[in-house]
């Protein structure tokens, strides 16, 4: 009877040992910091909602870039798509208005193309960059940044790529003048580019998660723009690689106006596989701390009571 006993106390330990095992690895809580940066209000809830451990932070994308601040005025004479095609494509930063010629061909491909329907807006400012490099020097905790890139890193809505075989150069586009158009002119495009390089050098992790089709992954490469957009986000984060680019583009869910919004945390958890990003990381993003815990016990008595 006691062997018979003894062996029960034995394999109830052995199966609690493998079913342990099979568990996520714990992450303390102050062993991991994360932040995500974004212009649109829906994903930023959709974070705070999957992932209340990953502080998210709304980017503006209401006020005008700097590089056509000044004459926003003038809007009113145009119509609104060729508003921004003028104002922001020909600033004296891309356009020599002396000579009337484009000094960056990039500005000149999309004045030709389709111009700046949207706006351009600040995207991350110099006070966002400045509070993300002092966080990146906590040497104490593993560090994930994950950003997204039309109007967060960039200041204007979406990105012309040109598709393999091709490149810029094909088209006698400079990689820079891409980024400075892209990013707001050579002073941000720096500013940023230091940011990054700081990150890096403190062992930040960085991701850019964004809805842009562009960053698809498509088994023939000759159809692929994913290789060329990687190749100009290396220009700006010289230890970017194909894992740290997260697509959301085929990750949709209904937003509270009944519209098919991007989920961008689905998209992060699609990729929770990845080495440099690995499963137990995605766990601690998604565990409720017990204030949370607190706030949704008190909203499901609320709900109660008004039943």
């Amino acid at each position: 009877m006691n062997n018979f006993n003894s062996n029960s106390k034995k394999r109830t330990l052995n199966n609690s040992t493998k079913l342990i095992l099979r568990l996520p690895k714990t992450i303390k809580k102050n062993n991991i910091s994360a932040r995500f940066y974004d212009n649109d209000e829906h994903n930023i809830n959709v974070f705070r909602q999957n992932f209340p451990n990953i502080t998210s932070i709304l980017v503006d994308d209401t006020t005008p870039n700097k590089l056509i601040s000044n004459i926003i005025d003038n809007v009113n004479k145009y119509s609104s798509e060729n508003a921004f095609k003028l104002l922001y494509c020909m600033n004296n930063q891309f356009f020599n208005g002396i000579n009337n010629k484009f000094i960056n061909i990039y500005a000149k491909y999309v004045y030709d193309f389709m111009g700046e329907s949207i706006m351009p807006c600040v995207g991350i400012t110099d006070d966002h960059i400045n509070n993300i490099i002092e966080w990146s020097y906590n040497n104490n905790v593993d560090k994930y940044i994950f950003f997204d890139w039309d109007r967060t890193i960039t200041v204007v809505e979406g990105i012309i790529i040109p598709k393999l075989p091709s490149t810029y150069s094909t088209y006698g586009i400079d990689i820079e003048d891409v980024l400075n158009y892209l990013l707001g002119g050579n002073e941000r495009k720096e500013n940023l580019k230091n940011m990054f390089n700081i990150l890096g050098n403190n062992n930040v992790k960085i991701y850019i998660i964004t809805n842009n089709d562009s960053a698809l992954k498509i088994n023939d490469n000759k159809k692929s723009k994913r290789i060329n957009f990687i190749n100009l986000i290396k220009q700006l984060i010289p230890t970017f690689t194909d894992n740290n680019l997260i697509c959301s583009f085929n990750h949709k869910t209904v937003n509270l106006s009944g519209k098919l919004k991007s989920n961008k945390a689905k998209a992060l958890n699609q990729n929770r596989h990845r080495d440099n990003l690995p499963n137990n990381v995605i766990h601690y993003f998604r565990q409720s701390t017990n204030k949370n815990n607190r706030n949704n016990n008190n909203n499901r008595n609320n709900n109660n009571n008004n039943i």
